[in-house]
């Protein structure tokens, strides 16, 4: 809007942009890398039928993880202009607290699923579709823990940090993926999905060692599932 009122631009204005715009969305592309490598390796290993069940089970991963997501886009709005750092992270611990939980119910729900169901939907050959969301469990559930805390850390203007932690995760792919193509001759899908699991495990402790310097802390975050466990038995009451 400036550049079109004829308002002269400085130096520090192209720093702020390139700061707070171009570092930001590298972290959400070497995310966005973390999320989809998977699919471009089973479809070179295991070919595009394999490929093809797996798009749609991370289609079901993707719409369980709009909870999460959701409670960080709530969390970065509220926190994003506070200064009060001892409130805001006692609303991260909340919030976390919450979307570590709900996915939790979410993935126990979605692991009940039978193979059949996705077979009657999307017809013969994608009951695997069942096994494979089982296996993308702990990828899914670490992304519950650390939604949140990605959230925080872009309110917070810390994209370098959120660019490093990202990058951190597809390193542990990458090594996962060196690991299993010296070491074992025949390669399943399973394998290829724990290369998913490894970099959303190591995003999450990497979140995690940040925030927990700023008073973030497993302890706390048990307190809150306590807390809202009662509240649901009072509600049951």
């Amino acid at each position: 809007f400036g550049v079109f009122k004829g308002t002269q631009t400085n130096d520090a204005d192209i720093k702020h942009t390139w700061g707070e715009g171009v570092w930001a969305q590298l972290g959400q592309f070497v995310l966005f890398i973390i999320y989809r490598l998977p699919l471009y390796l089973v479809s070179e290993w295991l070919g595009d039928a394999y490929a093809g069940v797996l798009s749609n089970a991370l289609l079901v991963i993707d719409s369980l993880w709009i909870f999460a997501n959701s409670l960080g886009g709530v969390l970065h709005a509220r926190i994003i202009n506070s200064a009060n750092n001892s409130w805001n992270i006692r609303q991260l611990n909340r919030f976390v607290s919450w979307s570590f939980l709900g996915s939790a119910i979410l993935g126990l729900i979605a692991c009940l699923i039978p193979g059949v169901f996705y077979e009657r939907i999307f017809g013969p050959g994608f009951g695997n579709m069942a096994t494979y969301i089982r296996w993308m469990m702990p990828g899914y559930l670490a992304l519950g823990f650390f939604a949140c805390m990605g959230n925080f850390l872009h309110a917070k203007n810390e994209f370098k940090r959120l660019l490093k932690n990202h990058i951190f995760g597809l390193v542990a792919m990458v090594i996962v993926i060196l690991t299993l193509s010296w070491r074992i001759e025949s390669i399943r899908i399973g394998h290829l999905l724990w290369v998913y699991n490894s970099g959303l495990i190591v995003v999450a402790i990497a979140h995690f060692f940040r925030l927990k310097k700023q008073g973030f802390t497993f302890t706390e975050l048990f307190r809150n599932i306590l807390l809202i466990n009662r509240l649901i038995q009072r509600k049951k009451s």
